[in-house]
Order: structure tokens, then sequence, then C-alpha cells
């Protein structure tokens, strides 16, 4: 978080401090794209609508490879699925 670009250095008040950590947390779970999730917002995946968005992908892909196989070649398409097991730090045990 204070690495993010609209993190002060200081805040003013604490007041100051406690606006600007609500603003981050609502950006942070309702518009930042999270690739562990498959870049939904944590809110959309809480609420069920991962599901649609990743349906809508997964079309979107196939009727590209249809119309255009030879940008495909012999790779599969990502097919974009919901994981619910997501794990902080993997490489660590």
């Amino acid at each position: 978080m204070k690495y993010h670009v609209t993190y002060p250095n200081a805040f003013d008040t604490l007041e100051d401090a406690r606006r600007w950590m609500g603003d981050f947390v609502h950006w942070y779970n309702t518009e930042h794209l999270h690739s562990s999730i498959g870049y939904v917002t944590p809110h959309q995946m809480r609420h069920g609508q991962a599901e649609s968005i990743f349906e809508l992908r997964n079309e979107a892909i196939n009727q590209a490879r249809q119309l255009h196989p030879e940008r495909w070649g012999s790779r599969p398409a990502k097919q974009w699925i919901v994981n619910r097991g997501v794990v902080l730090n993997p490489d660590k045990k």
C-alpha cells in the first residue's frame, strides 16, 4: 500500500489518514484487478460475478480463435476458470 502512487509521505491529520485508507480499501476491493484471482476484483469474486466475466472472456477467445486460427497456431486457447483457492506466498512453505 505504501508503494501505491497515491500514498502520501505523511498525513496532516488522523482524519486525513482514515479518509485515505478508506478510499484505498474501496479502490482495492472494487476497482483494482488482481492477477491472482484472474484479473477480477475481490468484490466481483466474492459476489459470484467472476463466473460470468470468465464465461464472456472464454467466448470471446473462442470466437477469435475460430475467426483467425492462424494467429493461434497449435497452442491451446487460454480458458478462464474460477479458482477459489488462493494462497498467499505460494513459494514459501
